[in-house]
């Protein structure tokens, strides 16, 4: 095929500016390291950018929330100027830097707040971990999961990671899953049933589903040469709180549990747990209170029953002019056979204490004294009575931490950056060290 001169200048041109492209785009590719800094307070960042068939991509470790190797959006790199956007739950946040040498440079209005963000360029970092796609079948349900496994010859200790509410895939556990391995310990993270690759539907399954799910996973980690399988333990937070204890009393030999934020309360209660705490904080009296929760407690009975909507929808009308009712986000009351009153109906009356009392696991119970969501003084409350009966229970409160265990900038005070409550990864680390073995070689 004969090709013309004009032809040839267009391929050698845009040829010629595709190798260019491509050439200076390598001067942003590798690892990144510095803060974003608001009024001298600073947040580290690190940040990775990659050069592949479509483009660059890039990700973002915050550390100090939790955050591992997040993707970035849309990352272009245009000498000198980069761009490059984050999804949050407000929208995409846009960053705009500088390359210069090996500094980048740039503005951020991160999680609302504007900020400076200065990076060094750093050496990667090899994982000292192997990462392993993991099936595991629960009936007809097929849990996806990735385990984590340390490099090191030994039987390694496990976590097997267990889900809060709502569509929660592995990822959200991943922070969590990479600090634990590259301690020595090996973690397994999973979709959630109906989420990712996972199959089922979390939608339609109650405790004991979800329960059923976990102690699939601790079979499999059970029948691994490079897995000890008499020190294989559970960590989760929130939810896991109700589903923890079920695993246990599924799965033989379990060696003990951590849990987060775990409410240890019946399931009704936390149900309205969140509007007592707002209505606290915002001043309302301990009448006002009341009534509040008591029209609460009239849309779980509908929930539990599925008579009494008729009530329910008249004592809404009359609540509406009280000051306290806007602060209890209810709207139009659902119908009694609606997915989300059918799916509750499931959990409704379901409380963890009886089954915990027949349990004799070792177990860690991690809470933040500002939990809107679970009323932790509450869990603990209830945990401790069980310690004092002999329970192997250990109860640690972080006073000014949420159910994230984060801690927030406070109202007229210098800014701070929010992040997680200062000694909860290490109160976390030296509790389970002490548990398992991390140096046995394995056996060949």
């Amino acid at each position: 095929m004969k090709i013309s001169l004009r032809q040839f200048a267009f391929v050698l041109l845009f040829g010629s500016l595709s190798v260019s492209i491509a050439s200076a785009q390598e001067a942003i590719v590798g690892n990144w390291e510095g803060a974003a800094v608001r009024q001298n307070a600073e947040m580290p960042l690190e940040m990775e950018f990659k050069r592949g068939e479509k483009g660059l991509t890039g990700s973002l470790t915050i550390r100090s929330l939790g955050g591992l190797e997040i993707p970035l959006k849309t990352v272009s790199y245009q000498s000198p100027d980069l761009k490059f956007e984050l999804q949050t739950d407000a929208g995409n946040v846009v960053f705009n830097g500088t390359l210069s040498k090996n500094s980048l440079i740039g503005t951020w209005n991160l999680f609302g707040f504007d900020s400076q963000v200065s990076l060094k360029r750093a050496a990667a970092k090899p994982k000292p971990y192997t990462q392993e796609e993991i099936r595991c079948q629960n009936g007809d349900v097929t849990l996806a999961g990735t385990l984590l496994l340390p490099k090191t010859k030994t039987r390694h200790p496990a976590l097997v990671f267990l889900h809060g509410s709502g569509a929660t895939k592995r990822d959200i556990n991943r922070f969590l899953a990479d600090h634990f391995a590259r301690k020595g310990v090996a973690a397994l993270i999973f979709d959630k049933r109906g989420t990712g690759i996972s199959t089922g539907n979390w939608r339609q399954s109650d405790f004991n589903d979800l329960a059923r799910d976990a102690a699939a996973c601790v079979e499999i980690l059970k029948t691994r040469k490079d897995i000890n399988k008499r020190q294989i333990g559970l960590i989760g937070a929130s939810q896991s709180g109700w589903v923890a204890p079920l695993v246990v009393s599924m799965s033989p030999n379990i060696a003990f549990m951590i849990n987060v934020s775990g409410t240890f309360i019946p399931v009704a209660r936390e149900g309205w747990w969140d509007a007592e705490f707002r209505l606290r904080e915002k001043g309302f009296s301990a009448d006002e209170i009341e009534k509040a929760v008591a029209l609460l407690k009239q849309d779980d009975e509908v929930t539990r029953t599925g008579k009494g909507l008729a009530e329910l929808e008249a004592a809404i009308e009359q609540a509406k002019g009280e000051r306290w009712f806007p602060l209890l986000e209810l709207g139009t009351p659902l119908p009694v056979n609606h997915p989300s009153r059918l799916s509750y109906r499931r959990a409704i009356d379901f409380d963890p204490l009886p089954v915990l009392q027949k349990l004799s696991v070792a177990s860690l119970w991690i809470y933040g004294g500002r939990d809107q969501t679970v009323p932790a003084m509450e869990s603990a409350a209830n945990l401790e009575k069980l310690k004092a009966q002999g329970k192997d229970i250990t109860v640690k409160i972080f006073p000014t931490a949420n159910h994230q265990m984060f801690v927030m900038p406070e109202p007229n005070q210098p800014f701070r950056w929010f992040g997680y409550a200062p000694g909860y990864l290490e109160t976390i680390d030296e509790w389970l060290l002490k548990r398992v073995d991390t140096k046995t070689k394995q056996k060949s």
